[in-house]
């Protein structure tokens, strides 16, 4: 390869632009907008003299080894995003194009430091191409860890006219492995090949096979070339073995992540954009091949149909908080009165994460409220995940910086009362005048803020409720820079900062680490969110309040609650309706306002919006006395668990029986 330099005909450009104008003009305008900026940085490449970082003529001179060169890494994510924006355009060409872009960038860089290699299969795959896909699969399935990456002279995805139809074991062999994009892709080629010849074995019982004949589905080039060798004993065996290496894929694909099948078959879910960072297993990983994977698996003839199927035995029945608490060997932390706390000095083993939140989104939207536990307690919950909380915290100083400050926190872990009172999940109080380790300490605006992450992660028994993780969010980048940054060079130094002198507020910068090293061993992720002062209100307002309230306390106090405390759940007297309105609340009560309003003058009646709020409310004491199913989103759902009309309550185990069930 000796020149990759980028180039679009204009011709091509035009047509894409009209024919899709009126559909995609945000797309375009992306994709305009991408190639400027590819078009300079690609120019800046060609204008380079050469010097000691990097060569001439770097874009042939520095073929297979583009990453390693510093100054060509600008280019190399313009081209990114380039090809990445042809993808939201969804026509043949443009697939096209983009695949020509990232098979390019792999051979300037063959150790493939931007993933490009989990996005071509699934495009070789929209492309009709199945056989390229297996070949770039299994070379990239056997390569190990000694590959000789920036040597040019090794052979370098030679792989060709492997076989497809071999066991799937052979890619599972490698140090390397597969990544979950391309185990995805993987998985969808055998469904592919699994389908074709499955068709050709009903349409061909018993007579001689046709390899040429037109079936009701699109048949592909491998399943069609494999035919001529095979007779009708050899077809059902190689159905019944393609079948079974497809379902081995899906196992492996649930064991790598857990999330992609649920989210891939979700028919209310919009393709997530790409997450900017994951953790293998995570549900963002899973996010990310969603984003890479789902057009080929909804172009390709009931590929999701099948998956729903076959995936469904995956399915985890939805327990609840109480089933972690369960699980546990008591209470992880041991929650007893305040005083029973301990405090812990960071050790630098561990320290919070940046939680990234989905692309403009609302702390309210991305955490609404939801009842949690036995108790029915509220607390602000994931959507994407019902086991990762929010809680909402502030400080602030009165005379920050004067004589006579005066100091409060507050800690939001709810939102208002759902009986309809005024009262929210708020804990607060004055800063005291002495640290957690005994040292004396001047009330400041940064220290009010810290104190207030601390009493978040001292509140409860987070992990007793049923979380993995938690989000505290702050408008303090003090808080979030230092505990995610600043902290890790603090301790490196003894303490100390770049300029010598000592950390402020070290004991609790220390009590804070402390904290999130005691959680994690207990299996809680700490996360901090840096949030707009707007949306952190009701903890702004309780900590200015706390600072004007009585006397501060001398010594560092704890505040506690239990799982009971703040609850509004009470004794239900009268009957329950419980109306599951998982997709059209608004509808429900549109068209059936009369019957609302007939069944709450003589019941209370309760609607969910979410699965999790739905079994939430079943696992209350007395259980619903009827239950309106008012869409058919339930039926979609796949952590819901119906056998002959009796609901499992989730909590104790004991049955919800003969509920009447009224579906609309």
């Amino acid at each position: 390869m000796s020149n990759v330099r980028v180039q679009i005909p204009v011709a091509s450009m035009r047509r894409l632009r009209s024919a899709h104008r009126p559909k995609h003009k945000v797309a375009c305008a992306a994709i305009k907008k991408s190639w400027e900026t590819l078009e300079r940085e690609e120019a800046a490449l060609y204008a380079h003299p050469g010097d000691f970082m990097m060569p001439a003529d770097v874009l042939n001179t520095g073929v297979g080894r583009f990453w390693g060169i510093a100054g060509t890494r600008d280019y190399m994510r313009a081209r990114f995003a380039a090809a990445d924006a042809l993808l939201r355009i969804d026509t043949a060409a443009a697939v096209e194009k983009a695949l020509g872009h990232f098979t390019a960038m792999l051979q300037l860089n063959r150790s493939d430091n931007l993933g490009v290699r989990d996005i071509i299969p699934c495009l070789l795959l929209r492309l009709g191409r199945e056989q390229k896909c297996y070949d770039f699969l299994k070379w990239w399935g056997l390569v190990d860890n000694d590959y000789a990456w920036h040597d040019v002279t090794t052979p370098y995805l030679d792989i060709r006219n492997a076989d497809a139809f071999e066991p799937v074991d052979i890619l599972r062999s490698g140090d390397f492995m597969l990544s979950l994009s391309q185990l995805v892709a993987l998985t969808l080629l055998k469904l592919r090949m699994y389908l074709d010849l499955a068709a050709f074995e009903t349409d061909f019982p018993f007579e001689r096979i046709d390899p040429d004949a037109e079936l009701l589905r699109p048949v592909g080039k491998l399943v069609r070339a494999k035919l001529r060798t095979l007779n009708q004993a050899d077809l059902s065996r190689m159905v019944q073995a393609l079948k079974g290496q497809y379902r081995r894929l899906c196992s492996i694909v649930h064991d790598a992540n857990p999330h992609f099948w649920r989210l891939l078959v979700d028919e209310t879910l919009k393709t997530p954009a790409p997450p900017a960072s994951y953790e293998k297993g995570s549900i963002e990983e899973a996010h990310l091949a969603l984003y890479q994977c789902k057009s080929a698996w909804e172009e390709s003839e009931d590929a999701i149909i099948m998956i729903d199927a076959d995936t469904a035995a995956f399915a985890s029945v939805y327990e609840g908080p109480a089933a972690v608490v369960a699980a546990t060997d008591g209470l992880p932390r041991g929650l007893g009165t305040a005083e029973d706390l301990p405090k812990r000095r960071g050790t630098g083993q561990v320290f919070p994460s940046i939680f990234t939140p989905p692309p403009t989104s609302h702390p309210a939207e991305t955490f609404p409220p939801t009842p949690v536990g036995r108790c029915q307690t509220d607390r602000f919950v994931y959507r994407n995940d019902h086991q990762k909380v929010l809680v909402y915290t502030d400080g602030a100083c009165a005379n920050n910086g004067q004589p006579n400050p005066r100091a409060g926190w507050a800690v939001v872990y709810g939102p208002p009362n759902r009986g309809g009172g005024s009262n929210y999940y708020i804990v607060s109080g004055r800063l005291e005048d002495k640290g957690p380790f005994g040292d004396d300490s001047m009330a400041t605006s940064n220290r009010a803020e810290l104190r207030a992450v601390i009493a978040a992660l001292r509140l409860c028994d987070w992990r007793g409720e049923g979380f993995d993780s938690i989000v505290i969010a702050t408008d303090s980048s003090y808080v979030v820079d230092g505990a995610t940054g600043w902290a890790k060079g603090w301790m490196r130094n003894g303490w100390k900062t770049r300029t010598g002198s000592d950390v402020k507020n070290r004991d609790l910068w220390e009590l804070l680490l402390g904290e999130v090293e005691s959680w994690m061993e207990h299996g809680l992720r700490v996360e901090l969110w840096k949030v707009p002062r707007e949306v952190n209100g009701d903890a702004d307002g309780a900590a200015k309040e706390a600072s004007n309230k009585g006397y501060p306390s001398t010594e560092f106090r704890d505040i506690v609650i239990t799982s009971s405390q703040g609850t509004t759940a009470a004794t239900q007297q009268s009957p329950r309706v419980l109306a599951l309105c998982l997709e059209h609340e608004a509808l429900f009560v549109d068209v059936f306002g009369k019957l609302v309003s007939q069944i709450t003058s003589k019941a209370k009646m309760e609607r969910a919006a979410t699965l999790e709020a739905a079994f939430a409310m079943l696992s209350q004491e007395p259980p619903p006395t009827v239950i309106l199913v008012a869409d058919g989103a339930l039926t979609r759902q796949r952590k819901v668990l119906i056998t002959s009309g009796i609901f499992g309550n989730r909590e104790t185990g004991a049955a919800i029986s003969l509920l009447p069930i009224v579906i609309f």
